[in-house]
Parts: C-alpha cells; structure tokens; sequence
C-alpha cells in the first residue's frame, strides 16, 4: 500500500517540528565559565537548561554538566554581558520580598523594661500617705500583631502626711535612731493591646488591662539608747497585708535601635480594699513609669 497525500504531509510536519525542537535545545553558546571554586572556563561551547538549572560545556574532549548554585558567572563571548547574574535576579528578589514579608508579620517576640517609677497613692486604704519613688520590672510576650502578654512587678516607699514618732514607756531609754517605711509592692498580670507608630513595627502604643495582687508592708526598726549606760538596743517589725488589685494604664515603646529603646507609661493600680467605713472599696496608685528596653 502506498502512503496517501494527508499521511505525507503528516509525517513530513512531524519531521519539521522535530528538526526544530532539536535544534533549539542544542543550541550552542560561547563563554567564559567561572565556577564558586575558582576554575575559569575561557571560551568554551556551553548549553543552559533552565528547567533543571544547569549547563553544559565542552572542555577539550569533556562534557561537563554543572548546577547553577556552582556557578560564579558565565560571560558571553565577546561581551561584557553576564548571563549567570541575569538568570539569578528573579530568585535574588523573591527571597528579599519573602524576608521583608516575615519582618512586617512578627516585628518583635519579647520586651525586657526596667526601671523607675514615681508613684501617687488615693482613696480611703491609703489615707495619711504620700508620694514616693520606686523600681519596676517588665516582660512582654508577643502572641499576635496586636496583642501580648505582660507580667509586672513594681515596688515604691511611700512617705507620711505627718512625722511618725516612737514613743518609749521605759524611765532613761530614748530613741537614738529610727526609720519607719511603708512599701506598696504591685504584682500584676496583664494583656497589652498594642499599634506599630513606625515603619518597622518596633516601635509601639499599647493599652494595658490586668489583674493581679497589691501587697503593702509597714516596717519599723529603731534603736533604743540608756541615756545613764549608754546602751544600745535594736528593735525591729514588720507587718504585711494583701489585696486584689486591677490594673489600668497606656504607654508607648520608643526604640532607638533594632534592640534598645525607652518605655513610657502611666497606670493606675485599683487596690480594693474596704476600710469598714462604707463608700467605695477601691484606693488606686497612680504610677508613671519609665524603663529602659530590649527588645528581640
């Protein structure tokens, strides 16, 4: 049987898009091949394949196939133009695009503050107290882009409206030296709702609601002196007492590097605690704080 005209034309179409494919995948450069572990290539005959990112060359009589990721440059004959780098630029932008994606979605993982407070006490439970300074202690835990988890300790010594005396019952002892202290110890839990203020989202406001316990200390040591014998005695109490407290406040965290910065806030520790006298039960601290910061 003789082939017929429409298998002939067929048959000869295959050929030519064969012929053509062939063609094109042995199609042949000339370069210089420089590879990351210093051998040079000078004028050589070489294939790219990007599909399985390779190339291929011919060395004297050798046939060498080598990855991409070995590769230095490949510079065309004849040319300043570097095909290597040209192949690589979209992989170069796609992982810095991908690591400033993961820069945006979690700018900070913890907050260290420490540092200062001056604290203001009110209400009934504190009634006869002052202003007084003291130190804090901060640790923020990130959980989402607006969100963390802080635990809080802060100490202040309180002062007195008026001078606190001893009096001694005893005929010939006065007191020689005294130093009477009243500590509101705060230890709180709390969750940050928090907002980026700068481009790379390390630097932040934030709103604090939290609980936690107010533990407030009164302390007393002396020492006693006989005016006749000159003898010396010491005398030392303490008496600590408990309460709930919720915990309010805002405050920002300015970083001046990609670790350290300043923390500024404000809070006002709602101590509840009932006097007897009726009214409301609740006398807060108001406290204004500021810590240096690491951040990470």
């Amino acid at each position: 049987m003789y082939p017929t005209r429409s298998s002939l034309k067929f048959s000869t179409l295959t050929l030519i898009i064969t012929f053509t494919f062939i063609s094109i995948a042995s199609a042949t450069d000339i370069g210089t091949i420089k590879l990351k572990n210093g051998e040079v290539y000078k004028d050589v005959p070489y294939q790219l394949n990007d599909y399985y990112k390779i190339v291929v060359f011919t060395f004297g009589d050798q046939k060498i196939r080598t990855e991409y990721s070995e590769l230095e440059s490949i510079t065309i004959h004849n040319s300043q133009d570097t095909v290597y780098q040209a192949l690589q630029k979209p992989e170069i932008k796609r992982d810095f695009d991908f690591e400033e994606e993961i820069i945006q979605i979690v700018p900070w993982s913890g907050i260290i503050s420490l540092g200062g407070n001056f604290s203001l006490p009110t209400g009934a439970y504190y009634s006869g107290l002052t202003a007084g300074v003291g130190f804090n202690g901060d640790a923020r835990f990130s959980i989402n882009d607006h969100i963390a988890l802080q635990f809080s300790i802060a100490s202040s010594r309180l002062g007195f409206n008026n001078d606190v005396n001893i009096y001694v019952n005893n005929p010939g002892w006065y007191v020689f030296h005294k130093d009477i202290s009243f500590h509101a110890n705060r230890y709180a839990m709390a969750l940050n709702f928090y907002k980026s203020i700068s481009d790379n989202n390390r630097s932040i406001w934030y709103n604090i609601i939290g609980a936690g316990v107010a533990g407030n200390t009164f302390s007393v040591e002396a020492t006693f002196r006989n005016a006749d014998t000159g003898l010396l005695e010491k005398y030392k109490d303490s008496k600590s007492e408990y309460k709930y407290l919720v915990m309010v406040g805002v405050g920002s965290v300015r970083m001046v590097s990609k670790h350290i910065g300043m923390d500024f806030s404000g809070t006002a520790d709602l101590v509840v605690a009932s006097t007897g006298n009726g009214g409301i039960p609740v006398s807060p601290i108001i406290a204004l704080k500021i810590s240096g910061v690491f951040m990470f």
